[in-house]
């Protein structure tokens, strides 16, 4: 029931009455007596609600039993494991927003957090440059002080400015790049986000160069502006390759482009990386293999295991899809219910290989298990006690394929086991594991 904006007393009492003594009013009271019905239906036992609440009680019951017997200890829910640290604090109490696209140019491995940070401030246009100290009515000069020519703005300062474009000059020649100066801003970070990028050595030059210059500008300008020091743009182009040559020479190992690394006169040991094949290798005899995993994609989580015999026939297979959870607990889920799965079958002898070895080393009690894991983890615990002979291992994930397949077999939330009819692809990668295929490894 509906009025317009053009609201007047009568119109306002025509639907009131219509509402009290009407149709549309009975109509509505018919459909509210309903759905107090269906309500009442749902809370009673056996009702959907009733059910739904016993079964997340049953459920968090069961989690208490899995810890009770366990030592009591403070966990601090924010962090994975459960001890408290500053940035998972940070992390509790900010507000998260989305990512901005052009993120990577200022936080990547290998930064150095002053640059970085000034970088950030820059793209962000957070930086007081003289136009926003004219608005704040701190000074009446708004002149670039680099050029003396223009109003400074942050895209004057760091990409217009005569003084900065020779500085851009001289940088862009040692990264091979070329760059349109004419730009507006929304155009000059497009164009950065699609250069400027990569792990590589040229991807980390190109960031280092393009954060320590505009660290150097600002401290240039600065400097001009309350030290009334200068230097040239091209003492300044050199002071940034400098301080990018040093930072690379000391903490990166070169693997690529020893051209490049040449024309930076990088003082740097290149590195290979090391090759080697990996194969799935045979259990001993009278164990009998199960290979495990877990993955995460979109909003679905999987576990998959794979039973085999000695000789590497397939026994059985599982695929599990649930709700997205941490990857960790995903790969112990798959543990679980191939362990399961094994007692229903009486199999006795068991050697369980994981490409996670962090969940290898939890269930191998060489480190604490998480606590958001601690139920999983305890109910492998109940089931390795069953066994006569248990063995848990790391393996690479080359030598994991038949489980990986299997942890990305459904993509909805369900769970099929095989004994017979194996898909064909898993018998393929079966087989090629039985003639003992080799797989690179770098």
């Amino acid at each position: 029931m509906e009025i317009d904006n053009n609201v007047n007393r009568k119109e306002v009492e025509t639907v009131v009455r219509d509402l009290m003594e009407g149709e549309k009013g009975k109509e509505i009271k018919k459909k509210a007596l309903q759905w107090k019905t269906k309500a009442e239906e749902a809370i009673k036992h056996g009702g959907s609600s009733y059910s739904n609440l016993d079964k997340m009680i049953e459920e968090e019951l069961h989690s208490i039993q899995r810890l009770k017997n366990q030592q009591e200890r403070i966990i601090w829910r924010p962090s994975p494991s459960g001890n408290f640290t500053t940035k998972s604090a940070w992390n509790a109490i900010r507000t998260r927003q989305g990512r901005v696209h052009w993120h990577n140019l200022i936080w990547f491995k290998g930064l150095v957090p002053r640059y970085s940070f000034i970088a950030w401030l820059a793209l962000r246009e957070a930086l007081q440059t003289k136009d926003k100290l004219c608005e704040y009515g701190v000074t009446n000069d708004g002149t670039c002080c680099l050029c003396e020519l223009h109003i400074e703005t942050v895209h004057h300062l760091f990409f217009h400015c005569s003084y900065s474009k020779v500085v851009w000059n001289i940088l862009l020649s040692l990264l091979g790049l070329t760059f349109n100066q004419t730009q507006n801003w929304p155009q000059t970070l497009n164009w950065l986000c699609s250069h400027i990028r990569g792990v590589e050595l040229k991807g980390l030059l190109r960031k280092l160069s393009f954060c320590a210059a505009v660290y150097f500008i600002w401290q240039e300008r600065n400097n001009r502006l309350f030290c009334q020091e200068s230097r040239s743009p091209t003492a300044l182009a050199q002071t940034v390759i400098d301080q990018v040559q040093k930072k690379i020479g000391r903490n990166f190992e070169i693997k690529d482009n020893p051209s490049l690394a040449t024309k930076w006169r990088l003082h740097a040991a290149f590195f290979h990386p090391t090759i080697f094949w990996c194969k799935w290798e045979a259990p001993r005899p009278g164990i009998k293999c199960l290979n495990c995993d877990g993955s995460v994609r979109g909003d679905i989580g999987g576990a998959g295991f794979i039973l085999r015999h000695e000789n590497g026939d397939i026994l059985a297979a599982g695929a599990i899809g649930v709700g997205v959870d941490a990857i960790l607990i995903h790969k112990l889920e798959a543990i679980k219910e191939a362990l399961v799965f094994a007692k229903l079958k009486g199999w006795e002898r068991i050697e369980v290989r994981t490409d996670s070895k962090f969940a290898a080393d939890i269930l191998n009690s060489k480190i604490d298990c998480p606590w958001k894991a601690l139920v999983a983890f305890f109910d492998i615990k109940d089931l390795i006690s069953y066994f006569k002979e248990l063995t848990i291992f790391f393996v690479y994930r080359q030598c994991n394929q038949a489980a990986d397949f299997m942890a990305n077999y459904l993509n909805r939330v369900d769970k099929v086991i095989f004994e017979s009819n194996f898909p064909l692809d898993l018998l393929r990668i079966v087989e090629e594991d039985k003639r003992g295929k080799l797989t690179i490894r770098v």
